[in-house]
């Protein structure tokens, strides 16, 4: 805590190792972004940051204002050029607007007091939603039964270097019920283009669907450098399908008919 009465602040954009005073250890400030596209997010007060895909959009950065109890936004823009975790601090420098020094807890004299927010931009590719459904993104299987089907997804933008790509789903509220144990994804080979910007990944979808149903997921592919790649992909379950047919033939009119047949169980 600062104490009551009226401080003035300074919002810097870069990185310099500050020494003079940390409060507080704040969570990450993280911010997802497409690749060419710009994602905004406010900071309550606190902000710096130096990286070309980070912006402080404060008009005015000097001598700010903030009375006792009154909280000053800040505004980071991330709009990432590759395709790699990007991170930055985001600080603000803050003095006594009356000069004088505070007391901290071991009795110091402290003139400057530095609020430190560690940022993290991931940068994502996704498949338009427009683009329509093909038959490699979508998975159907029947209810009560089980398929593997391969699947190949290609990821571009990929850094030099960047390799060691993991892939989970990201399932919608109303399809984890259904989901949670019917579906798995396993990564199979990757291969890289001579130029290692391009990257096709062979997936294995293992589905194995317990009822009826039709969700849209998406599947995360992330790479060792922090990007993300989104794809869309369809998972149905349908109807299960008859074993065999029964076959009955009338004795005639008021007379019973009967039928006899076997059931092998599949399983111990």
């Amino acid at each position: 805590m600062l104490g009551g009465g009226v401080h003035e602040a300074e919002v810097t954009l870069t990185c310099p190792e500050e020494q003079d005073c940390h409060l507080g250890s704040p969570a990450i400030v993280k911010l997802e972004a497409a690749i060419g596209t710009t994602e905004t997010v406010m900071i309550p007060f606190q902000g710096s940051s130096q990286a070309s895909q980070f912006r402080n959009l404060l008009k005015r950065r000097h001598d700010l204002r903030v009375d006792s109890f009154t909280t000053l936004h800040i505004p980071i823009s991330f709009t990432p050029q590759t395709m790699k975790l990007h991170r930055s601090t985001c600080t603000v420098i803050a003095t006594r607007l009356d000069g004088k020094p505070w007391d901290d807890t071991d009795g110091e004299r402290v003139d400057v007091v530095r609020f430190i927010y560690p940022v993290e931009g991931t940068p994502h590719r996704s498949i338009p939603a427009t683009m329509p459904a093909t038959p490699r993104s979508r998975v159907t299987c029947e209810a009560q039964s089980h398929v593997e089907q391969t699947l190949q997804v290609t990821l571009d933008c990929v850094e030099p270097g960047d390799s060691g790509f993991t892939c989970s789903l990201d399932v919608p509220t109303r399809g984890r019920d259904d989901l949670q144990q019917a579906v798995a994804v396993k990564l199979l080979a990757e291969t890289t283009n001579k130029e290692g910007t391009s990257v096709v990944l062979t997936l294995c979808v293992v589905f194995a669907p317990t009822r009826i149903f039709s969700h849209e997921v998406k599947l995360l592919v992330k790479s060792r450098a922090g990007a993300v790649w989104h794809f869309s992909l369809h998972l149905v379950a349908t109807e299960t399908s008859f074993d065999d047919v029964i076959t009955m033939e009338a004795a005639g009119l008021a007379r019973t008919s009967t039928v006899s047949f076997c059931l092998t169980s599949q399983t111990r």
